[in-house]
């Protein structure tokens, strides 16, 4: 029986033992791990290239790792068959010849790249040869290494892809990446096709544009813009016609952001390309939403916004018909406008109040009420009863004085209106006699 025990006993020591063994390895492995650089490479190509032109490879490289890699890194891509060599730029815009050429493999030294260290990035511009056919596709590999181990090799090589067509310089493009609610944006879409490998004096070819828009809840379609135009079916844009090699087209809508849409929803939007024996997809164009603490929405229900400045304003319901930001904007904050009117004096208070949906408002539906506080020892001087706001819809047009305060309280100006732009608190020491602004 004890000798059954004393086993029993030294298996279970055994046993403990190696788990303990087999921990410390593995601890020892995961400290390894850690303590290895992690050298990173990505290449992007363009989906699409013209016989005969050129286009460029955009390799970015990077030791995102824990510790810095051994100075003797590099970095390489091999260009697709079919392709020939222009020229290398760096991130500052400078040249960049490779260090090495070996037919079709470039190669850099990268050196000892830091630990966590920043995208490096390398532009290559090839041109795909002339004779080159519809539909063949261009394979580009890049790779990045030392001689130390790393840490993930699956990120050391990275694989990019061109299709050779004709039309690969049309375009879409928006005017801005970002909007807010409200606003508007213009995309502009251009067809562009290339000569095929023997031009002739009819080198053209038929083209249905089809462009999907984003959900109705995210944009609304606003028109065309500019005399080439195609059809709109509430869910697409739709447009067919001939392109001529060398002379290209242009299409621009307007889309408008509702004031519903949340900041930081994206909306996107797709267009294809078809003709005979072929199909293209143009890059899909993404535009952020957003706003700043200058913005507030308001929509039909009314409501109250009360902005750091010293300025309220208060809208009735149906005073916009839809949802619509108000953008608040301080002015004259270090010099008194030029153009004060008048028999009065600046009193140091001056803001712009904007309302936007699909544009710039000129006019509310029904007036605000707008309450701005000022602190009386700034103004001493001044006949604080004559305290008025002033208002005018732009820059460089005259001041216009709104009505009378429809109730005074010392320390603010409160008044009605149905108007937008610039105002202005102006004052005067003595008493003097005024007319109200009449409505326009």
């Amino acid at each position: 029986m004890n000798r059954k025990k004393l086993m029993y006993a030294s298996l279970a020591l055994l046993a403990g033992l190696c788990l303990a063994a087999f921990a410390l390895s593995m601890a020892r492995a995961a400290s390894t791990d850690e303590a290895l650089a992690d050298l990173a490479i990505t290449l992007k190509a363009p989906s699409h290239v013209a016989a005969g032109q050129l286009y460029a490879l955009n390799l970015a490289y990077a030791n995102i790792g824990a510790v810095a890699a051994p100075a003797d890194s590099w970095v390489s891509i091999t260009l697709p068959a079919g392709v020939t060599f222009q020229e290398a730029t760096g991130q500052d815009g400078l040249p960049l010849p490779p260090d090495q050429v070996t037919g079709s493999v470039l190669l850099w030294y990268a050196g000892a790249l830091p630990a966590d260290s920043c995208w490096s990035h390398i532009w290559i511009t090839v041109r795909v040869a002339p004779d080159a056919a519809e539909g063949d596709i261009l394979n580009a590999t890049a790779e990045i290494g030392s001689s130390a181990l790393d840490a993930d090799p699956v990120n050391n090589l990275s694989n990019a892809a061109s299709e050779v067509c004709e039309m690969a310089g049309s375009t879409k493009q928006a005017q801005a990446g970002q909007v807010k609610p409200g606003g508007v944006v213009t995309y502009t879409i251009t067809l562009v096709k290339a000569p095929g490998s023997v031009e002739t004096a009819a080198d053209q070819r038929a083209v249905t544009l089809v462009d999907t828009l984003p959900p109705a809840e995210q944009a609304t379609f606003l028109g065309w813009v500019g005399p080439l135009t195609g059809q709109y079916n509430g869910q697409t844009l739709q447009w067919q016609g001939s392109l001529q090699a060398g002379q290209p087209l242009m299409l621009q809508y307007r889309l408008g952001i509702p004031g519903s849409v949340p900041s930081g929803t994206l909306v996107t939007n797709r267009a294809h390309l078809f003709w005979q024996g072929g199909e293209m997809e143009l890059d899909a164009v993404d535009v952020s939403v957003y706003m700043d603490p200058d913005d507030h929405m308001l929509g039909p229900g009314g409501g109250k916004w009360q902005y750091a400045y010293g300025v309220s304003i208060q809208a009735p319901p149906n005073a916009v018909t839809q949802t619509t930001r108000f953008q608040f904007r301080p002015l004259f904050t270090q010099d008194p406008p030029p153009d004060v009117p008048q028999g009065w004096q600046f009193a140091h208070r001056a803001f712009e109040l904007t309302a936007f949906q699909f544009g710039e408002l000129q006019r509310l539906n029904r007036p605000i009420t707008i309450t701005l506080g000022y602190n009386p020892p700034d103004f001493a001087g001044l006949n604080h009863y004559n305290l008025r706001l002033w208002q005018r819809s732009s820059p460089g047009e005259p001041w216009a004085m709104l009505g009378e305060q429809y109730a005074y309280q010392y320390g603010q100006v409160t008044v009605e209106t149905d108007l937008l732009g610039e105002f202005v608190l102006v004052g005067q020491s003595g008493n003097m006699i005024y007319l109200p602004r009449l409505n326009r």
